[in-house]
Formats: C-alpha cells, structure tokens, sequence
C-alpha cells in the first residue's frame, strides 16, 4: 500500500517538476487524523507531506496546507525542513499553535464557515498580522450556512464578516488580501 501511495505521489511530483513554470502553488497536502488513525498509516502520511515540504522547499512554491486534529506534527516536520512559505487551508489549531506558524512565516486562509464557527472568529483575531491573512471558498465544503455547499462567490462572505470582526473597512481589507494572494503566489511578478 505504501508502494502504491508513493508511487502516485512521486508521478504527481514528476508532473509538477515538468511544468515548474506554470504552477503557483502545491497542494491541497498535509495531514488528516481525523481520518486517518492507523499508527502506520499516520507515518506513511507524514512521510508522504515531508516529500511535498522538500518539494515546495526546491521549487520556491507556496504549500497549501490541509491539517486536522495533526497541528503539532505539521509545525514540526516545516520546522525540521522548512522554510518553506506556506498556507494553512481552512486551520483550526490553538492559539499557540498559530503563533508558532507565524513564526515559521505560514499565511492563513480564512473560509466561509467563520460566519458560524467560534474557532475561525478566534482564529481571525489571533491573525494580525494582515500581510498574512487570504480568503478562500473551499468551494463545496465549509459553506456559510450548515450545509450549503460553498462557492467561489463566498470569498465575498469571508471578506465582510472578517472586516466586520476586526473592525476595518471592507475594501481596505480586500486591498490587503489581493495583495497578500499575489504576494504568496507570485502573480503577476513573473
């Protein structure tokens, strides 16, 4: 299984190495324990995302970054091979966690389901710095509303309920957020 598993992730990274100058990003990878709970599994999992790390790390990509209930071995795998620039998708680890990825130099994606989860408006107060705040649909999941699917059009959502949280002008914020997007991405500086 292991095999396998590393065989499709070295084709994607072979594919990745080709096309190096038209990829802004890699991901979504990262570490999910809340669904993977085998021991084994959990170490091929953290084996698999040290590949990705190291590979974000030689091409100079941002990594956009899927973790659950695995905060601490994620910060502590991009401590061990970072830097690495990085996104945390959707994060719902604890304060110090947050601040520790900070320091590592990890941007934050702020999803849909901050008009209803406590932890994401937590989560947007502990974020100040803004150059390291971006958006996101996560477009199906994590919608606005218990479920409904996301959609591209909820970046809009995010943008006014965080501006509403952290008290600044909408459109002050939506300047700041494009540029951390083309900041971390590249976009345009190519």
């Amino acid at each position: 299984m292991e095999a396998l598993m590393l065989g499709e992730v070295q084709e994607i990274m072979r594919v990745i190495n080709e096309r190096r100058d038209l990829i802004v990003g890699i991901g979504e990878v990262g570490l999910d324990y809340s669904v993977v709970r085998d021991r084994m599994l959990r170490e091929i999992s953290r084996h698999i995302f040290t590949k990705w790390v190291l590979l974000a790390k030689d091409l100079d990509l941002p990594l956009i970054i899927h973790s659950r209930d695995a905060e601490n071995d994620v910060i502590k795998l991009l401590s061990k091979y970072g830097p690495v620039k990085c996104v945390m998708h959707a994060f719902n680890g604890s304060r110090e966690q947050v601040m520790k990825l900070l320091e590592l130099g990890c941007y934050f994606s702020i999803p849909p389901t901050i008009t209803r989860s406590r932890q994401k408006r937590e989560l947007a107060m502990m974020l100040p710095p803004l150059n390291r705040v971006l958006l996101e649909s996560d477009t199906p999941e994590l919608g606005p509303n218990p479920g409904e699917e996301s959609r591209p059009v909820h970046v809009k959502v995010v943008l006014m309920e965080l501006s509403r949280i952290l008290n600044i002008d909408p459109v002050e914020l939506g300047n700041i957020t494009v540029e951390n997007a083309l900041s971390v991405f590249r976009l345009g500086r190519r």
